[in-house]
Parts: C-alpha cells; structure tokens; sequence
C-alpha cells in the first residue's frame, strides 16, 4: 500500500519515494502554449503548489519522475528551460519593509544560482527585468516563471490594512515587469487564493488568462470521487475496518464531511488536506478549517451579521464573488474565494447571462464556521461553560424540560436578531454545537435504513435520541399549538421510522424539541 502524502507539496518527493501522486498531468498538457500566461486561483491546500512543483520539474525536463504519468509520452522532454520559482508562501511579508528585503534575497539567490550578477541598490522592479533578461541571454532560452501564493503577502495581512495596501503596492510594481517580455519568457503561471481586480494588484500585467472557472480545469487540483477510490482505496478499506463499518458506509461518511467543492457546478472535489488527514488520523475532524481560518473572516461574518449565505443556497451574478478589493472587502467573493461557499449550480439566462448558485461545500465547512461564530457571540469563559455544561447535564439526567428549555433559550438569545434564519437546520446546528462546545458526546445526523436521526447524545451509558422541528409561526396566539404539533410529529418520526431500535430501551431516552425564533419546547419521552 502507497504512502498518504499528507501535507507534501514537492514533486520529487512524492515520486521518489513511493508516495500516492493524483495524476494533474492531463490538465498540464491541455493547457500549456508557448508564451501564455495562466492564473489559478483556488483555496488554500488545495495543491496549487505541487501543481507547481510538477510545472517545475516538467520545464527542467525532468522526464524520469513522470514514467507512467499522462503526459510522459506526449511531452518535448528535448526541450528543457530555465525556471524562476517564486513561493510567497516561504517569504517574509509582515510589513513592507520586511517583504522587499525577503524579495530581495530571493532574487540574489536565484541570480546565484544560474551565476549572473544583477545590479545592486535598485528598486525590485528593476532588479527583478534584469534578473530575466541575464538568465536568458546566460541560458540562450526564454523563461518559465512560476508564482505561487502570489497574494500572500496581502491576504496575511487584511487585519492591518495599512501593510495590505503598501504590500500591495510592491506586488503591483513587481508583477508588472513580466508586461511585455514576451521575448524573454515563454510561459507564466500564477496562483493564489483571491483574485483581485486587475485595477489593483495586476494593473499592467492585464493579459492573464484565467482558469479559475474554466470548466476544462474544474479539477485540475484536489480529489474527483474517481481518484479517491482508485487511487486510496485501500486506505478507505482501512479506515472502515478501524471503525468496524463497511466500504459503502465509510465512503458516504467520507463524501458528507469533505467532498462537495465545485467550480463549474458539475464535478465535485474533495478537499485534498482534510482527506489525507483523515485516512492517517482515522478521525472525522474540521482539519483545514483549524489550519489557519483567518479570524478577520469569522470577524467579518459577524460584523455583517448575515449567515444566510453558510445556511442556505444563494444566487449571484458573476461580478458579485468574482473579485474583491483588499481594503474594500465584501462577504460574498471572500466566502467564496477562501473555499467556504462553492459553486453547486450555474444557470444560464435569456441574455446568456450566467447565474451562480452558491452553498457551503460540506459539513467540515459548515459545523466549523457555526461553531467558531457561536463561541464568539457567546463569549463563554471556561468556568462558564463547565458551570453550564453541569447545570445541562443536570437536566438531561432529569428529564428537566422547563430547565432545559430556559438554557437553550439563553443561547439563542445571545445570537443577533438579524442572522437568526427561519430553518430547521439552522437551529438543529446551532443547538448540536452549542452541546458540543460544552463537551458533551454527541454524534449528529446518523443515518438508518429508512432515514436519518438528528442527533444521538450519550453520557454515563444512557442514550438520549433527539429530533429537532421547526416552526415559522409568528403570532403569539399560535406558537405553543404549533410547538406542541411540531413535538408530537417528532415523536411520530422517531418511532415510525424506528430510530431508537438500535439502542438498549432500559438505556434510551427520546427528546423531541421545537424551535421557533421566539421559543423552544422540549419533551422527553421513555
């Protein structure tokens, strides 16, 4: 069985050491011409910078590592080029200063290694023409050029605007020297996660293809169904065994928790990292949200206080998420640029017009975002929640309805009016991981053979089998009739569709509750 690259973005290393490759090389083939120039943009490890590395390596004419890949067959390997590789995500860039010093190095490293002098005590722009024009004339051949995570230096930085904006500055300038080389380059390839207007950090450098929504390159990065269960099937197989389960069932698991990322709409792809990490781990976790979520977005999401876009499916032009300006940032094209809402539907109108349909990818996504804006808008210290996690626990064990109604209550009072969303599972989430953020083990959304269970709660041996309803009733003379109506079907749906038939009944207890945005009811029954 081949090694998880988990976490590994470097060709070579990958290929010469017996670790599993995803085979990108099809979408190389179809997309490179001599002198074109491509930008990518796609979320953060997604594999853009091993698509990098293979670029890299394919350019060297490094022909061996590609031996049963795609392309071994079709490419000119007699045709080799000098290749300036340029990864932000390796450079300092905490203030400008720092960030023209760390380019700086970069070029004289790089000047160093294909042995020409460049000048010194000039402007980046200046150094970085000159460092393209030696190597070529050193070399005899026009240039590949490879940047990637080319807006690092800005979206690190978004909560100080002042260095987003002189950082930008400095790309600008530099990027802008690529503008009319072509006599010196033969091929350009740039990624990152946000695409900013050409106005603001490619102002000159205006002749970029891109291929960010372009459906032939939808899954040039990240895991089709395809790849995972040809290329990790016996890892799967592994992870089904560790939890004592099935194929099929692992897969479905596998699919609700990382697949659904889209950018035509059409062919989902699985977030490579969280997958990876999972067949390692064996541990359903929110692994990419934790790797560094930005918590100016989390901050931004509760300043606009709209989480209609996380819950819901939202319609858009393309002019609305496409782009967005660093100091001028709007929800919709950061959700979407950062991989927290994705394209799962495009439709074309009576003016050939397309319209997007946004959504959250998957449930990695969608528990992460709500559990990290609960914490914020519940601002609960740790004796707090231990203080509250007892009193809760007290209600279970009691079958407290009054009690547990009054601390559900609580904390759907401390969410702003205006981002409560009138669904079902908008309140089934907030209620699953507000339980979860104070500890309790709690299992959500099990499916059974004829349908699927809210919520399992199990504490000191005993199951408690929850169904969440919804009511959208607003006049007051209404609601309990209406809360109770929603507790007698959620008992019905428990016991028709036999729910609790797997659990121990001496251990097992059913709770039904009803949300409305003005009320909870809660009811136990035996």
């Amino acid at each position: 069985m081949k090694k998880l690259p988990k976490g590994m973005a470097d060709f070579i290393n990958i290929r010469e050491n017996d670790y599993i490759y995803v085979d990108k090389t099809e979408y190389i083939y179809k997309m490179f011409a001599p002198g074109e120039k491509y930008f990518l943009s796609r979320p953060r490890r997604f594999g853009k910078s091993l698509l990098v590395s293979t670029l890299k390596q394919l350019f060297k004419g490094n022909k061996k590592l590609f031996e049963g890949l795609y392309i071994y067959d079709k490419w000119n390997w007699d045709e080799t080029y000098p290749v300036i590789h340029l990864d932000f995500g390796t450079r300092s860039k905490d203030s400008p200063e720092i960030l023209t010093q760390s380019i700086n190095i970069f070029l004289n490293n790089t000047a160093e290694d294909y042995q020409v002098k460049i000048m010194d005590n000039k402007l980046l722009p200046d150094r970085f023409e000159d460092l393209i024009k030696k190597i070529a004339k050193k070399t005899g051949k026009k240039l590949v050029i490879l940047i990637d995570e080319y807006d690092k230096a800005i979206t690190d930085n978004l909560s100080d605007p002042d260095i987003a904006d002189a950082n930008r500055k400095i790309l600008s300038k530099f990027y802008e020297v690529m503008k009319g080389m072509d006599e010196y380059i033969h091929f350009i390839f740039i990624t990152g996660v946000s695409k900013f207007p050409k106005t603001s950090i490619f102002s000159k450098l205006n002749n970029l293809t891109d291929l960010t929504l372009n459906s032939k390159y939808s899954a040039i990065c990240g895991y089709t169904q395809e790849d995972l269960e040809y290329h990790f099937h016996e890892h799967i197989q592994e992870l089904a065994n560790s939890f004592n389960s099935n194929y099929n069932k692992i897969m479905s698991l596998i699919q609700l928790w990382y697949n659904g990322y889209s950018w035509d709409g059409k062919i989902k792809i699985y977030n490579p990292y969280s997958t990876l990490l999972l067949l390692f781990d064996h541990d359903f976790s929110n692994n990419w949200f934790t790797t560094g979520t930005p918590r100016f977005l989390i901050d931004l999401l509760k300043e606009k206080n709209n989480l209609e876009p996380i819950l819901k499916p939202i319609k858009v032009d393309k002019s609305e998420f496409d782009e967005f300006e660093p100091l001028e940032i709007k929800q919709l094209p950061l959700l979407f640029q950062t991989g927290y809402l994705t394209i799962t539907n495009i439709e074309i109108d009576d003016s050939f017009q397309r319209e997007y349909t946004l959504e959250v990818p998957n449930q990695e996504v969608k528990k992460s975002l709500l559990n990290n804006l609960l914490n914020i808008y519940s601002q609960m210290t740790y004796m707090a929640v231990k203080k509250t996690a007892k009193t809760v626990l007290e209600q279970f064990q009691n079958k407290d309805t009054q009690g547990l109604n009054r601390s559900i209550e609580k904390v759907l009072s401390q969410i702003p009016y205006d981002i409560h969303i009138k669904h079902e599972d908008y309140y089934n989430s907030i209620f699953l991981l507000w339980l979860k953020t104070l500890g309790f083990n709690i299992i959500g959304e099990i499916q059974t053979n004829i349908g699927r269970l809210d919520a399992l709660l199990q504490y000191n041996n005993q199951n408690i089998v929850i169904e969440c309803k919804y009511t959208k009733e607003d006049d007051e003379n209404k609601l309990d009739k209406c809360l109770d109506e929603k507790i007698k079907e959620g008992f019905k749906q428990i016991n028709d569709k036999n729910y609790d038939l797997p659990f121990n009944p001496e251990t097992t207890t059913q709770l039904v509750i009803a949300f409305n945005r003005k009320k909870v009811k809660c009811q136990f029954k035996n």
